[in-house]
């Protein structure tokens, strides 16, 4: 993400198959780099791809939040679900784990307060605009 921001990336970048293409790239050196689910979470979040990092998780051998993290996941996503996924987010954000906050409220289709996350909290004005540009792509979410 470092190098896509240095580029303004988020800012210029609009056609769908390019974004798409961008934060797949992004996601996936994230994950090369540390074998770390955190890392590439809120990228394949935005892209709908939460049954890859399911699968991630399941490859993310001795994280201490490997067992829980695939539990959730793992489970059918229903209003219920989505309404754990949003406490989830509002415990974390109490805690200060402001990226893991965002993903979970994108698990819980909260795109909008995911997008404020990244604005207020993480102070990424541009990971706020590209991650609004993925999930307002057609079968990921709208933004609200």
């Amino acid at each position: 993400w470092e190098t896509a921001t240095a580029l303004g990336a988020g800012w210029w970048l609009t056609h769908p198959d390019a974004l798409r293409t961008m934060a797949e790239a992004i996601a996936r050196n994230h994950w090369r780099k540390a074998n770390n689910p955190h890392d590439c979470f809120l990228y394949y979040l935005a892209l709908g791809k939460r049954k890859l990092m399911l699968t991630l998780w399941k490859q993310a051998n001795g994280h201490a939040e490997q067992q829980v993290m695939m539990q959730f996941l793992a489970k059918d996503v229903n209003d219920a679900w989505k309404k754990q996924a949003l406490k989830n987010a509002f415990v974390l954000l109490g805690k200060q784990r402001f990226e893991l906050a965002a993903c979970f409220f994108l698990l819980g289709e909260a795109y909008g307060d995911a997008i404020t996350v990244c604005i207020r909290n993480l102070k990424d004005p541009q990971l706020a605009l590209f991650v609004a540009k993925l999930v307002g792509q057609p079968g990921v979410g709208t933004v609200v």
